[in-house]
Formats: structure tokens, sequence, C-alpha cells
């Protein structure tokens, strides 16, 4: 009896310390080097995602579960949202935010082409933006969030260059109802 008591105990202490309220969203690109691709060929996925975050030491324990994904959500091309860590557990995807919702689109956005990310996708789908709106209008409604505090992952971290810029931010602000004044 008292080591299943130590066990409850341990994760709900381990689950209380990994959990948020959300108080924001950050958009991110999956941009994965061609070594990714390679060791992961096909369509990639939150498994795709789910398998490199484990490597690279992502791995949180959840009320029983583990996640290795850093984001909460994923939209694949076809417009497809799959969910990765659960909304209230902590996430891993921007040091110092992740008390924030991670919201990843699969695709490179960004112009700027680099040997170790090269550009595989100009822009994200009509079907993916629709996606995005649609949870960044819920995620908003259902948690309070201001427009002031909807980022991408360059506004909280410039050394990247995440979601890329070809992404149309001022649109997607635009069509939730978030208009930018600069």
């Amino acid at each position: 009896m008292t080591a299943i008591l130590l066990v409850v105990m341990h994760l709900v202490n381990t689950s209380l310390g990994n959990t948020i309220r959300p108080d924001g969203i950050v958009i991110h690109h999956s941009a994965l080097t061609s070594e990714d691709v390679l060791q992961h060929p096909g369509t990639v996925t939150l498994s795709t995602i789910d398998a490199l975050h484990e490597k690279r030491g992502f791995t949180v324990r959840y009320w029983g579960k583990t996640y290795h994904s850093g984001y909460h959500y994923v939209i694949l091309p076809n417009g497809l949202l799959q969910a990765g860590r659960p909304e209230h557990c902590i996430g891993s995807h921007t040091r110092g935010h992740n008390d924030m919702i991670g919201i990843c689109l699969v695709g490179n956005f960004s112009s700027r082409e680099t040997p170790h990310e090269p550009l595989t996708g100009p822009v994200p789908t009509e079907a993916q933006l629709h996606t995005l709106e649609g949870l960044i209008r819920d995620l908003a409604t259902k948690y309070h969030i201001p427009c002031n505090k909807i980022f991408r992952h360059d506004d909280l971290n410039p050394q990247t260059l995440c979601p890329g810029d070809r992404l149309p931010w001022r649109d997607l602000m635009a069509e939730i109802g978030c208009g930018l004044s600069n």
C-alpha cells in the first residue's frame, strides 16, 4: 500500500509541476533539416516531430503519460490538426515562454536558406492557415488570450527564423481580428 501511495504522490507532484495555465500562443514552423528528413522519410506528422523531439530531450511526464513533442498542436499541409501535449502541460517550444500554447505548422516558410535548413516549402497552405485561424480563435476565447499575447517564435527569440518570413502574419492577425498597427 505504501508503494502505491508513493507512486501516486510522485505522479501528482510531477504532473502538478508540469501544469500551466496557458497565457499566450506561439506559432512555429517545423523547418526540418535534410538530415531529419533522411532519418524520417515520408510525410512529416506529429509522430515525426515526436521522434525528433525525443532525441533532443524534450520528454515530459504528465498525468501518467509521456510526451516528447514540445508543441501542443501540429498542423499538417492538408490542414489536419494533430494534438501533441495537453493544453495544460508545459511546452518545450520557446525558451522562457513554455507556459504558452505552442502551435507548429509543418513546412519551412523562411526565404533565407541555410546549408542546414533547406527551403522545402514556400508558404503555408490555405488549409493550414484556415486551421490555424480557427485554432487561435478557439484558444484565445477559451483562455482569454489577448491579441498582444499571440506571437511568432522569432518575436520571442530573435535568433531564430521561425516561423519564417513567408508566413502571412499580418493577414493572419487581421483574419482573427487582431489587426497590427505597425
